[in-house]
């Protein structure tokens, strides 16, 4: 009897296990994901986003629907830190992040790779810009810009190094 307890003990720590490790491949916080270009896209391999933008000057709204592959090709892995920084040239709130050494490279070889298309931004599963690659980047930094409160991106930027440190 105490052998079954034992072994019962056992399978149970170890479906424990499994459970947690199951629930930590979720979805990460930060994404970017290539923009699907062929017209219609294959369901199995895409989802959409709607992104909606704010013209500073007008206030008109400007919504576009855009398809973008499922496949994560950088997330909060390749990061080392975010931080909210205003825009010399706008005056709007945008997250600065740095990428970690290998980051830096990775995300040199997908810029390089993929000029001419977009890469989707994804934060919390809401897409937030998608502009077009235009050369490699390989300083080991970028800009995120969106229409962002102050607020709404010192958020996101606590939300996104929160999930760096995990």
């Amino acid at each position: 009897m105490q052998n079954y307890q034992r072994t019962l003990l056992a399978l149970t720590a170890s479906l424990f296990t499994l459970t947690a490790l199951a629930g930590s491949t979720a979805s990460p916080i930060f994404q970017m994901r290539l923009v699907v270009d062929s017209e219609p896209p294959p369901a199995a391999t895409s989802e959409k986003f709607d992104v909606i933008q704010v013209d500073r000057a007008t206030g008109r709204t400007n919504r576009e629907s855009l398809y973008v592959e499922k496949t994560v090709l950088i997330d909060q892995n390749h990061l080392q830190d975010t931080m909210v920084v205003i825009s010399e040239a706008s005056g709007a709130p945008q997250i600065d992040i740095t990428f970690s050494d290998e980051g830096r490279k990775h995300f040199a070889e997908v810029t390089r790779q993929n000029i001419g298309r977009r890469l989707a931004v994804i934060i919390g599963g809401q897409l937030y810009c998608a502009p077009v690659i235009q050369a490699e980047l390989s300083g080991g930094r970028g800009v995120i810009t969106g229409n962002f409160t102050k607020q709404k991106a010192e958020n996101l930027s606590k939300k996104i190094n929160q999930a760096i440190k995990k």
